[in-house]
């Protein structure tokens, strides 16, 4: 039987060694004077087949190794992995994946991918629990089972999606991880998967910060981390955390630094006991959840610009729970920019109504966010909208 959605927890940790946390000192409301605003400087135009529609859930921009750029995405439609160079806005390769056989990815609908150089591709496809490496003529080197959904012990099955990407670290790849179900306590639950992509051995690590523990904090996209990683610290973004968890990986050491928003004001329960998740539900118990969750706002992204080391914290303002019931249920956006001081520089909102922030990501030329709103009106091109920060 397949217990993708129905998993008992129950599961053994190897968590690597931790220190005591330390929480850094970055005093932002002193360093208001140091602000700098994320500004619009322009846009960039990609042309789009007519099999090509706007919406991936699987979106990156990458910096290979030989110093050019690439933006990339999923195709749910055609199962293809599409990289346009992002120099000349041409695609320069449509990887086109077999659903069946022995080099079948399975439908990637909910597919991520990862390109780690020209000859080495990921594709994840969490529904297999498998994840596929791939040379740059499209033939399958290797490939990794991560998850046994027939394993009732599972406590999380890693979920990247969106802002949510997995990453390389070294010989590791971190994958942002859902929970199996609900459970009465986080205190030794792990929030990512690490699969080491010489030996495939697995590992789980970072646990859920003290305030899981506390209260039922409602759908499971509140319990998704997500990773940063700037080449010496890992930093992980928790959604109802203001506070990201740092972790050098040279020394072991974890630290933590508070990032607040303007848009969070205060984080408040679905209900103040965490045992309330693991209850008999009903039709009414997933109702409540869906206002609760898409009512109340949370920290969604963590991105890290190498150009200009700074990092961004993206942020879901999502709408009144009068909104919600009314039938408005998606979020504006709010970017935080801070600094490896943890000194916060700026933050905007952009309207709901414009941008996807599941699609983003930094370039040399700024952060690169696709207007949705651009490709209504224009369905033969997939629009970027250029930010800076000056």
């Amino acid at each position: 039987m397949n217990l993708r959605k129905h998993i008992l927890p129950l599961f053994s940790l190897i968590l690597l060694s931790c220190s005591t946390i330390s929480e850094k000192n970055n005093n932002n409301e002193a360093n208001s004077q140091n602000s700098k605003a994320l500004t619009s400087t322009g846009n960039i135009e990609f042309p789009l087949d007519s099999l090509t529609g706007f919406k991936s859930l699987s979106f990156s921009i990458d910096h290979l190794n030989d110093s050019s750029e690439t933006v990339s995405f999923i195709n749910r439609q055609t199962n293809s992995l599409y990289v346009y160079s992002l120099a000349n806005k041409q695609v320069e390769k449509i990887h086109k994946f077999d659903m069946q056989g022995p080099k079948g990815v399975g439908a990637l609908a909910a597919g991520s991918h990862l390109i780690h150089n020209r000859d080495s591709i990921f594709i994840y496809n969490p529904n297999l629990g498998t994840l596929f490496l791939f040379n740059g003529d499209t033939q399958l080197t290797n490939k990794f089972k991560i998850v046994d959904f027939n394993n009732s012990n599972l406590q999380i099955i890693p979920e990247p999606i969106g802002l949510a990407k997995f990453q390389i670290v070294g010989k590791e790849i971190f994958f942002p991880s859902t929970l199996a179900q609900p459970l009465n306590d986080y205190s030794n639950t792990p929030s990512q998967t690490i699969v080491n992509i010489v030996t495939g051995a697995i590992r789980y690590d970072f646990v859920f910060p003290k305030i899981y523990s506390e209260a039922y904090w409602g759908g499971s996209f509140k319990y998704f981390s997500t990773l940063a990683f700037d080449g010496q610290n890992i930093l992980i973004n928790f959604p109802i955390d203001e506070n990201i968890h740092i972790r050098n990986i040279e020394n072991q050491t974890n630290s933590k630094a508070k990032i607040p928003s303007n848009q969070i004001s205060a984080f408040e329960p679905m209900d103040e006991d965490i045992k309330f998740g693991t209850k008999p539900r009903d039709d009414s118990f997933y109702q409540k959840q869906d206002l609760y969750s898409f009512s109340n706002s949370d920290f969604a992204g963590l991105l890290y610009d190498q150009f200009r080391n700074v990092y961004y914290r993206i942020v879901y303002a999502r709408p009144t729970l009068e909104e919600v019931k009314g039938g408005d249920w998606i979020p504006d956006i709010s970017i935080i920019t801070f600094n490896q001081q943890f000194q916060i520089l700026s933050e905007i909102l952009l309207e709901k109504e414009k941008y996807d922030p599941s699609m983003i990501g930094v370039s040399k030329d700024g952060l690169l966010i696709a207007r949705k709103d651009l490709y209504s009106n224009d369905e033969n091109n997939l629009t970027l909208e250029i930010f800076k920060l000056q």
